[in-house]
């Protein structure tokens, strides 16, 4: 071999692996475009009016209601000139749940009128 004559090699490019009929997972098959459409609510008006009009009418409800069963408790009671008598445990029972109504109604009553009113503002048109 002549030192000044290129070596000829048997060169060849590296070929890329070969590709193996794999599909992908169906996750990444899905574009923007192919995805499933979620339907938005047409209207969230119902949702909106309960969440402004719910927590003031249980309010409402349980005030009406809490004055109602003293009312009813009151007068079942017999009037011996006690200032203070002993209470019955179902009277207690109702207060306690009464209490309950109103503590609710009264937490919930800010965030509802809050998110009502957005529902409202972003009503579709």
């Amino acid at each position: 071999m002549n030192p000044q004559e290129p070596q000829q090699q048997n060169y060849q490019p590296p070929t890329e692996p070969q590709q193996q009929n794999q599909q992908p997972p169906a996750d990444s098959q899905l574009t923007p475009a192919a995805a499933p459409q979620i339907q938005a609510p047409k209207s969230h008006k119902k949702l909106a009016l309960w969440l402004i009009i719910g927590p003031s009418a249980l309010f409402i409800l349980t005030i009406v209601l809490f004055a109602l069963s003293n009312f009813l408790f009151s007068a079942s009671q017999p009037a011996d000139g006690e200032l203070f008598g002993e209470t019955s445990p179902v009277k207690t029972i109702f207060n306690i749940v009464f209490f309950l109504g109103m503590a609710v109604s009264f937490i919930t009553w800010l965030p509802g009128l809050v998110i009502g009113i957005v529902l409202l503002a972003k009503q579709p048109k």
